[in-house]
């Protein structure tokens, strides 16, 4: 606790897959270390993995640390009002879904306005390949239904920088740039994304603990 009660958190969920990786290593830890330098806190969490848990108990856990981190935020100093969520690869499928689809956040009393913006990493737009998986669809088939980020277009969401890299995996640059299209075909004011020149699906997040790393400090200014 520190004796503030003004500073911005952002919530991170780690990538890996919807059925692989976990918080707590190296990188996490780093690019914590990172953004707390600059004043912001930071909450790292953990998610249920596929195959154990099948769709959508990732996203609900998702949204439940949203929520722990709302309603606790403010013992450690923290303003409420001003936490971000952001998330690489998996992690910005989570990011996306709990502020796209509103009934994640709505078991825990709240609406996805409680957040203040959100970053997703090199994320999923379209229905995740985990979720595509567990249902028998092949992963190089491409579905937008009610797991996808992008069916749940609106004006009506947080604000969203979407981040991605021009070497990232195969489609993940267009899913970005399709999510952002139609966000503003719906009529949001304050959607946008940033593609950065020599960063693919791994550098994109693993040089953001990087003190100059352009990457880190697009989501600093988005702040």
């Amino acid at each position: 606790p520190v004796d503030r009660n003004d500073f911005s958190t952002l919530l991170c969920f780690h990538g890996g897959g919807l059925q692989n990786g976990g918080k707590g290593g190296d990188m996490e830890s780093a690019i914590a270390r990172r953004f707390a330098g600059d004043g912001i806190a930071v909450a790292v969490v953990n998610y249920r993995l596929s195959p154990k848990a099948v769709f959508p108990a990732y996203i609900d856990d998702a949204a439940a640390s949203f929520a722990w981190v709302f309603r606790y935020i403010e013992e450690h100093g923290g303003d409420r009002s001003n936490i971000f969520v952001s998330g690489h690869s998996a992690g910005g499928y989570l990011t996306a879904m709990i502020a796209m689809d509103p009934q994640y956040l709505s078991r825990h009393g709240l609406d996805v306005n409680s957040i203040r913006g959100l970053i997703p990493v090199s994320g999923q737009m379209i229905t995740h390949s985990t979720v595509r998986n567990e249902r028998g669809i092949a992963k190089t088939m491409p579905i937008i239904d009610a797991a996808a980020p992008s069916f749940h277009a609106r004006k009506t969401t947080p604000p969203f920088l979407n981040i991605f890299g021009n070497n990232d995996l195969a489609a993940r640059a267009e899913e970005n740039t399709y999510f952002v299209a139609v966000m503003k075909a719906a009529g949001h004011e304050h959607v946008e994304y940033v593609e950065f020149e020599g960063r693919n699906h791994s550098t994109i997040a693993n040089r953001l603990p990087e003190k100059d790393d352009p990457v880190a400090l697009a989501i600093l200014k988005f702040i």
